[in-house]
């Protein structure tokens, strides 16, 4: 384990801290079309991260103390090397990096008065997009604004992460 294992304190009221298990689960077909349709967008890169073992999976979860919603976990295993339009989604290969969900969470909680029964999956700007127990992605504005919610992360990947680039994409072609 490395620095970031002695930042977190675990909180074991949190609805979200429980034991880990490494069990694989079917993924269910809305959420295995969004990761492909995230894989078939994926942007090449010089230095292009790799995808995170279920150990490190497994002990981002022990050091975070918090148990990963399964979708959470497809995601970081299945997609979290994806680069994208312009949100970068946290991954755990790079515990120091701006993008890590170590750093992303921990400032999620300390800086921005997240509650800790969400887990912070991208930050924008301070805003924060957070994963909660049941899998219901929550956005939270830095400034306080209305709290908007998605079903799944699923929907989250195809209305937020996807739809929104795109739309930002399609609006620089305007300036050319």
């Amino acid at each position: 384990m490395g620095w970031w294992s002695r930042l977190w304190r675990r909180s074991p009221e949190s609805p979200m801290a429980m034991e880990s298990t490494s069990r694989a689960r079917p993924v269910d077909s809305k959420l295995r079309d969004a990761l492909a349709e995230l894989r078939r967008l994926n942007k090449p890169v010089p230095r292009p991260l790799r995808l995170p073992t279920v150990d490190e999976v497994d002990a981002a979860e022990r050091i975070l103390g918090i148990k990963f919603h399964p979708d959470f976990r497809t995601y970081l295993l299945q997609a979290s090397d994806v680069i994208y339009g312009c949100l970068e989604p946290v991954q755990i290969v790079l515990p120091k990096a701006n993008t890590s969900l170590f750093v992303v969470a921990t400032s999620a909680w300390n800086d921005w008065g997240v509650p800790r029964d969400l887990l912070s999956i991208c930050d924008d700007n301070a805003d924060q997009y957070c994963i909660d127990s049941v899998g219901r992605i929550v956005f939270r504005s830095h400034d306080g604004g209305a709290e908007k919610t998605w079903p799944d992360l699923a929907t989250w990947i195809r209305d937020v992460w996807i739809k929104e680039s795109a739309e930002l994409d399609d609006g620089d072609d305007d300036d050319v």
